[in-house]
């Protein structure tokens, strides 16, 4: 038994995502012909509530749940019974429709590469739209998505290589089982983009997915998952961050490309990939991330937290506190008496409350007048060839810098760094 405001629920949901108009014009382009008694909106109504009661999707339960489990005002209103007459639907006409939907979308079988991409293209359109549907409208978002890959069994059995399964679409790929350990299998696998909440946010957010991108196994997922944000950003979304795991850090042009839409990457990265790597426009790639190119090479590498560790291990620059003095970072030197004669380098290192941004200019403790100002004084001395006063000679705690004045040689090649690092 279904509940009525499940099927009201159902209805609202179809109506709102648009999907049966776009459907019944692919189906019909140019409105000739007879209308057909069983529209896409009743067979969409059917899949869901099927779905939902018999969890499955065969037509066979499609076409009870149309014709037996829905009221008889609901059949009417989807013309799954004639009003005049009282004519039902027909099994093979539930089939007949499916297979039409089919024949327009379906990307598999002999057709040009352009033609291949249309329909892909359209597909996945029709499964943005559906799901799209589902989002809460009052529900807002923090701009923070994860997103994360499953593998899915295919229901036809895998081949060799010389042999054609009887699912064409599915291909041989290697996931985790429950067990844990890697296991070969035949089928697709989901990526989901998936609503999170930011660090220290007091705001819940629920998870909530709203892109579903379905490609078969062993498909790169950098390819498959960028093209969907990116689609989202075109749709007016906003994405601030992006968090994956390694299956997405891995490949090549993942963080290329989240910087290419301007969207912040959370990389889950091994410790072969720790360091600075390269760079970007200039900037200096540490991490994963893009950096000033004065940014000091002792934050080049900064040791992972422990796993399940608290909020301000993680924004913590060094790694883990020692059990003698759970303010200090492991690893790091003793600081020196607080006082004067202490660099702000050496105070940093040596409690856990430094900033996590390995930025040279970012200083909390300053106003952001004082800060521009003194970026001004820094890079005005650089681009004179003198030396700076002893206000500039060090910085505050908590800046980050190594607090060393530019002297000799070494001021005209700072130059450009301190621009740089400025921002002027």
């Amino acid at each position: 038994m279904i509940r009525r405001r499940d099927i009201i629920r159902t209805l609202e949901w179809v109506d709102a995502s648009g999907v049966p108009a776009v459907l019944e014009q692919a189906l019909r382009p140019t409105g000739r012909g007879r209308p057909r008694q069983l529209t896409v909106r009743a067979l969409l109504v059917g899949l869901k509530l099927a779905v939902d009661s018999a969890k499955t999707a065969c037509l066979t339960d499609v076409f009870v749940v149309l014709t037996e489990v829905l009221p008889e005002a609901v059949q009417h209103d989807l013309g799954v019974r004639d009003r005049r007459t009282g004519r039902v639907i027909t099994v093979h006409q539930v089939r007949r429709l499916l297979d039409s939907i089919k024949n327009r979308l379906d990307p598999a079988g002999m057709m040009r590469p352009e033609d291949r991409a249309a329909r892909l293209a359209a597909l996945q359109q029709v499964l943005d739209d559906l799901l799209a549907a589902t989002m809460p409208a009052q529900v807002p978002t923090s701009g923070a998505y994860a997103v994360d890959g499953t593998g899915t069994w295919s229901w036809a059995r895998g081949k060799g290589k010389l042999t054609a399964a009887a699912d064409p679409d599915a291909a041989w790929g290697v996931k985790t089982s429950k067990s844990g350990k890697q296991e070969r299998y035949f089928g697709y696998e989901l990526h989901a983009v998936v609503r999170v909440g930011r660090l220290n946010d007091d705001h819940p957010v629920p998870c909530l997915a709203e892109r579903i991108v379905v490609t078969p196994a062993s498909t790169n997922c950098a390819e498959a998952v960028l093209p969907a944000i990116a689609r989202m950003r075109e749709e007016g979304l906003r994405l601030r961050e992006v968090i994956a795991d390694r299956g997405y850090t891995y490949k090549t042009g993942w963080s290329r490309g989240l910087r290419a839409l301007d969207i912040d990457s959370v990389l889950d990265l091994h410790q072969t990939q720790l360091g600075a790597r390269g760079s970007h426009g200039g900037a200096r790639v540490i991490a994963g991330v893009p950096h000033c190119p004065a940014t000091p090479a002792a934050f080049d590498t900064i040791p992972r937290p422990e796993r399940l560790a608290s909020a301000r291990r993680w924004t913590c620059s060094s790694g883990r506190s020692t059990p003698e003095r759970p303010g200090r970072c492991a690893g790091s030197p003793a600081p020196t008496a607080a006082g004067p004669s202490a660099t702000s380098a050496q105070r940093a290192r040596g409690s856990c409350d430094a900033p996590s941004s390995p930025s040279p200019w970012r200083n909390p403790s300053r106003s952001p007048k004082s800060s521009s100002r003194r970026r001004k004084q820094l890079t005005g001395a650089a681009l004179n060839g003198r030396s700076p006063s002893p206000a500039m000679s060090t910085t505050s705690p908590g800046s980050g810098t190594t607090g060393a004045a530019v002297t000799g040689s070494a001021r005209s090649a700072a130059a450009p760094e301190l621009r740089a690092g400025s921002g002027t």
